[in-house]
């Protein structure tokens, strides 16, 4: 365009050479016109008063002189037409680079530089006149010039070369902005080599974005060996005195018994349920830990045969409440099938547990397909969204119990969050947080509907097929 035609011929050493219009040969039919009538004319001369051919010659003339008025009219127009065009097309691409994040520049293979669009305004304050000229590895970062430079030099004289960089350089402000940048050796229409064109994006808030998720990630990793050794600690350190005390308290009812009194077995027995419920917590806190440090690869997985299997060795509560579970239709997954196990487990044993004592407990378990738009998280204030247009299946375990009110919904997924007393229903409270994590783990989603006294229904939303067999696992 305007600044590639300017930097074209300053570097050229004039003006560009104009083309051959072809228009000028549109004379020469005209001219053999004339030259074919004075031949007419000197062969019949006999024929021919000068009065005739000084009219004829005239005609032909005039003719001439309309017919090149018409020729210069139009080329006028077509000029004009070809340069307002030219302006347009100018202004456009003026416009195109003033607006763009991408800065567009040409440099000395010494790093002067002879081109700057009007775009290092926005992404780095410069006005791109006044920075025409200057030396532009006084702007990069010490740590990245000898790269820049090594690169320039490569690109000049190698006309093939291409490189891309990554490389920080000064805001007007005085931060530093990280810029991806392309280059290339840039030649004049004469195949002169003028410098180095290069085309660079500012990249700094995709890099603090990174920056932020190995951090996050980082993190994650280090909770996660947390967690696994307190889960040695759990299986080991506490379990050995907490044994000790159950085996004393034991002892002591049967060697004592005689001489405690009904306020001595009294202490004895709380003691004794106390460290039972402490062997429950640190039991469950294992199971809860496990999710994530205990895991089998992800493998296809028949669904329906695992709920089969978890009614079967929940017979005996099924007979003891005198209730039914109805198993649909099941779709075979890619997942961990001891974790699926334990998810159906929890969900049915709860559905049992949690029975109306006026209703026999009924169970019903289904699924159908649906269709997500991916998971999201919000990072640095920005909702992040990340897979989508996947084929999910929703698992549906509805039952006829208790049911529970709604305004509690994200406190049953928590771990030790409880909406009945111990003394109602036995259990910890983290069976559900066990189920909120195996169904993250593999990639999906678990909430619930309920109403007291009516029932509760919960939906887990799981993809049919994992990309990644080990995607959502934690390396340490």
């Amino acid at each position: 365009m305007q600044n590639q035609n300017l930097l074209t011929r300053e570097f050229s050493g004039g003006e560009t050479p104009k083309s051959f219009n072809p228009v000028s040969l549109d004379v020469l039919p005209y001219c053999g016109a004339v030259c074919g009538i004075i031949l007419l004319a000197y062969e019949t001369n006999p024929l021919w008063s000068p009065t005739l051919i000084f009219s004829a010659l005239l005609t032909v003339g005039f003719i001439g002189f309309i017919f090149a008025r018409q020729k210069s009219a139009l080329r006028s127009k077509i000029n004009l037409i070809e340069k307002i065009t030219a302006q347009k097309e100018e202004l456009k691409f003026d416009n195109l680079i003033k607006d763009s994040s991408d800065i567009t520049a040409i440099f000395r293979v010494d790093g002067v530089s002879l081109f700057l669009s009007p775009s290092i305004r926005n992404v780095l304050g410069y006005n791109h006149k006044v920075s025409v000229g200057t030396q532009s590895f006084d702007f990069i970062h010490p740590d990245d010039v000898e790269t820049i430079k090594h690169s320039y030099q490569k690109a000049f004289e190698d006309p093939e070369y291409v490189f891309t960089h990554e490389f920080r350089y000064k805001h007007l402000n005085g931060t530093w902005r990280v810029l991806e940048g392309v280059g290339r050796q840039y030649c004049d229409e004469n195949g002169k080599v003028i410098g180095i064109l290069h085309n660079s994006h500012d990249i700094t808030e995709r890099k603090q974005v990174e920056k932020q998720l190995r951090n996050y990630t980082h993190k994650l990793e280090q909770s996660n060996r947390e967690l696994q050794e307190f889960a040695y600690v759990a299986s080991h350190d506490l379990q050995e005195p907490l044994r000790k005390v159950q085996a004393f308290g034991d002892r002591l009812e049967k060697k004592c018994a005689a001489q405690l009194t009904d306020e001595g077995r009294d202490y004895i027995n709380r003691m004794r349920s106390a460290a039972n419920r402490m062997q429950n917590l640190i039991n469950d806190l294992l199971t809860f830990s496990r999710v994530s440090t205990k895991t089998q690869p992800f493998q296809p997985v028949d669904l329906k045969k695992i709920a089969e299997e978890v009614v079967s060795d929940l017979e005996i509560r099924i007979e003891q409440t005198v209730g039914r579970v109805e198993i649909g239709e099941l779709p075979t997954l890619d997942a961990d099938a001891l974790q699926m196990r334990q998810l159906f487990q929890n969900l049915i044993g709860n559905a049992l547990k949690f029975h109306r004592a006026d209703e026999n407990p009924v169970v019903r378990i289904f699924a159908e397909t649906v269709s997500t738009n991916g998971a999201s998280f919000v990072l640095n204030g920005e909702e992040m969204e990340i897979g989508g247009n996947e084929d999910f299946c929703r698992i549906i375990v509805e039952d006829n119990g208790i049911g529970f009110d709604e305004k509690y919904l994200d406190r049953i997924f928590t771990v030790f969050q409880r909406l009945h007393g111990r003394t109602e229903y036995e259990g910890s409270g983290i069976g559900l947080a066990v189920c909120r994590k195996i169904v993250e783990r593999h990639g999906g989603q678990i909430t619930a509907a309920g109403k007291p006294g009516v029932g509760a229904t919960f939906f887990i939303d799981l993809p049919l097929a994992q990309e990644d067999m080990n995607i959502h696992e934690t390396k340490c």
